[in-house]
């Protein structure tokens, strides 16, 4: 497992594939096929990037959700307790799943938690829609639930899944 890339995501442009392996964070050249970073990220099992390419967030089962600068390779922020991120279409928000049967709103810029949304149960995914004016979110019991991002106000829910919903993607 060491040396196999857990997940991969393309930067903006397409130009630039970032990977987890074995510890590492890697970044692609995808024209050359040539390795062009790399930084120690323990227990990195999931990517998100920014929308404009310049940050790179990671996040394992025993790891707070890094942020890390994608030109640099310094990690730029520690969000405690947020797994699963995702940035908000603009690149100022982080929203992600909390093991406190929540999810979390972070500004990236000050680290601060903006607010929660909680859940019944574990949230398993999330992602903005809207322009970033709605997150959605997954659970454990299969519920897609909608939120307003500018408050705590629940929208929808959508129900009857008969089997697990995992992973939301637009």
């Amino acid at each position: 497992l060491q040396d196999r890339a857990l997940v991969v995501v393309f930067l903006p442009g397409g130009k630039t594939l970032a990977s987890t392996v074995g510890g590492s964070i890697k970044l692609w050249d995808v024209t050359t096929a040539q390795e062009k970073a790399r930084w120690q990220a323990a227990n990195a099992w999931g990517l998100s990037v920014s929308p404009d390419g310049k940050l790179l967030a990671t996040w394992g089962e025993s790891d707070p959700t890094r942020v890390w600068d994608t030109t640099s390779g310094q990690q730029v922020a520690v969000f405690e307790g947020t797994t699963a991120p995702t940035f908000s279409p603009d690149g100022k928000l982080l929203a992600g799943s909390s093991w406190a049967n929540a999810a979390n709103l972070w500004d990236v810029a000050t680290g601060s938690l903006i607010r929660q949304y909680p859940h019944d149960t574990f949230v398993q995914d999330i992602v903005f829609v809207s322009g970033g004016q709605k997150l959605v979110t997954v659970t454990r019991n299969n519920q897609i639930i909608f939120w307003d991002a500018n408050s705590d106000s629940r929208l929808r829910i959508l129900e009857g899944h008969t089997g697990g919903v995992l992973a939301l993607a637009l």
